[in-house]
Formats: structure tokens, C-alpha cells, sequence
């Protein structure tokens, strides 16, 4: 739609013109050579903005959820939901997060603290760090043969709200014949 009116502005490829209603509208420069000087009538073609009005309001509730969500996230990642004694040899506490990540380790001596240092779990998979930290107490001769009867047992117990894959572990320790005990909730789960 073509509008005329009088030029009041020229900008890189368009005219603002006032036009006889009073309107300031904004249109096309027809070509770069013939721009028009101000005061001269001039006809082009209507420009149609996009107007993108923000409302308050939804900007307001799109930051609530945003925070709401970022926060709940972090919530669940850093709530722990279970642990994993772990008795023997060295005794230490990983705890876990909702996510099955550890978010905490505790070592209740010194030498629970260095084994802690040397195994590096932390932020890893549950089931997997159970397996790590059996096949480092293994490689350090923390954990006997079964037929050792003066050797100390070495426990793995296993707390939680949510379901933790042992099956791996499991899988391990029959072939490696150890004395190892896996508990959950209280319930044996695996007893050699």
C-alpha cells in the first residue's frame, strides 16, 4: 500500500513522511540515487514493522519458572537420597543424590582418607564407584579370599530410596571368590 506525505526524516532505505491525516509513517526509499530532501512530498511504499511487545508479566512468570527449575535441579543433585557404607579394611561413606551421583564422601580415619584421595569418585556414577573402590581395595590387598578366616569382612551397605545397580559388583566378586558381604535396606543381598 502506497501513502504520500511530506518528508521529515530520510534513513538508510527508508523515508518517515507526515502525512495529510497527521500520521508519521515509515516508508520505502524507492532507489539510493533519488533520496528525497525534507519538506519534499514523497510517495513510497509502506513499511510494516513487527512489533514484538513484551509483556511484563509473562517475562515475569517465564523468570519464576526458570529459577523454579534451576533450583529444584540443584536441589535434587545436591540432597543426598542414599548411601553406601563401605567397612573392611578402610571405612568410608559415599553418598549419592537423586541422579545416582555422588555428591559426598566420608572417611572416618586416616587411612580411610588416603584411600578417599586415591580412588576419586566423587561426582561419578554410584554403581560404578562401588566397583572402583572394590577393585582398588583388591589392587591394595584390603580385601581377603573367602577361605581366610582370620581376614577382615569387608561390607557394603547399601541405603537408599532409590533402586542401586549391583549386579556388575556382584558379577565381580563371584569370580573373584572374596569375603564380601552387600546388604541393602538391611536385606542381604550378597553373601560370600
Amino acid at each position: 500500500m502506497d501513502k504520500t506525505g511530506v518528508v521529515v526524516n530520510v534513513e538508510r532505505r527508508h523515508v518517515i513522511i507526515l502525512t495529510r491525516d497527521g500520521e508519521f509513517t515509515k516508508v520505502k526509499l524507492k532507489n539510493r540515487g533519488d533520496i528525497p530532501e525534507k519538506g519534499q512530498e514523497y510517495t513510497g511504499r509502506v513499511v510494516r514493522e513487527i512489533k514484538f511487545k513484551l509483556n511484563k508479566e509473562y517475562i515475569l512468570i517465564t523468570v519464576v519458572a526458570i529459577v523454579a527449575v534451576i533450583a529444584l535441579t540443584m536441589y535434587g543433585y545436591f540432597k543426598p537420597v542414599g548411601s553406601v557404607s563401605i567397612d573392611g579394611e578402610v571405612s568410608l561413606v559415599l553418598k549419592f543424590n537423586y541422579f545416582n551421583k555422588i555428591t559426598k564422601i566420608q572417611s572416618f580415619d586416616i587411612e580411610s582418607e588416603t584411600f578417599i584421595n586415591s580412588i576419586n569418585v566423587n561426582n561419578k556414577d554410584i554403581s560404578e564407584s562401588m566397583v572402583k573402590t572394590y577393585n582398588k581395595l583388591k589392587k591394595d590387598k584390603m580385601v581377603v579370599d573367602k577361605n581366610d578366616s582370620n581376614g577382615v569382612t569387608t561390607y557394603f551397605r547399601i541405603d537408599n530410596k532409590k533402586n542401586v545397580d549391583v549386579k556388575e559388583l556382584i558379577e565381580i566378586l563371584e569370580k573373584d571368590d572374596t569375603k564380601v558381604i552387600i546388604t541393602k535396606d538391611g536385606q542381604s543381598v550378597y553373601r560370600n
